[in-house]
């Protein structure tokens, strides 16, 4: 990779994709080992904006997300979630990731909007890592949804029969 100044380069995860951004000192961002011209003009409406990105032009719609470093992005028609960390940001988060802080992170939300077809525990019981907490209906499957660590159910935030967001609480794990 081209050497940039640390403050210029990013870590983008798009959709669950991790690239790394730098933006170079001549104006060009280079996306992994590829360089491309870059021009962004801000639209007259709040949050769109032209990309020019090797003379293809490309219409967008950025907003904020629910979280810091997150955002919702809409081009062509199609919707992206972008978590984006500068690379002193993405070093810190990966070091903690190492030493495990923050892994033993039990609450759980919905990764795709569906319907809850089934409640399998009740709160207060035990649950091992892995084991299934309720069937999501999403996409026309049946999935599980299983506790992310082995604990104790502290809640459950949905019914059975109920339509739930993507992003929308599902349940939490307390360790044990």
């Amino acid at each position: 990779m081209t050497d940039t100044n640390q403050k210029d380069r990013y870590r983008v995860e798009v959709d669950g994709v991790t690239c790394t951004v730098a933006f170079l000192p001549d104006g060009r961002v280079q996306v992994d080992d590829t360089v491309l011209s870059l021009d962004v003009v801000e639209d007259t409406t709040p949050g769109h904006f032209s990309f020019l990105i090797d003379r293809e032009s490309r219409l967008l719609a950025i907003e904020p997300g629910d979280e810091p470093n997150r955002y919702r992005v809409n081009a062509g028609g199609y919707d992206f979630e972008l978590h984006v960390l500068s690379e002193r940001e993405s070093f810190l988060h990966d070091y903690l990731r190492a030493a495990g802080v923050g892994k033993k992170e039990g609450r759980v939300k919905a990764t795709m909007p569906g319907l809850i077809r089934k409640i399998l525990v009740k709160p207060g019981d035990s649950v091992e890592a892995g084991q299934g907490v309720l069937i999501m209906e999403a996409m026309k499957m049946e999935n599980e949804i299983r506790s992310p660590i082995p604990g104790r159910v502290l809640n459950l935030e949905v019914d059975e029969g109920e339509a739930v967001e993507k992003g929308a609480g599902l349940f939490e794990v307390e360790t044990s």
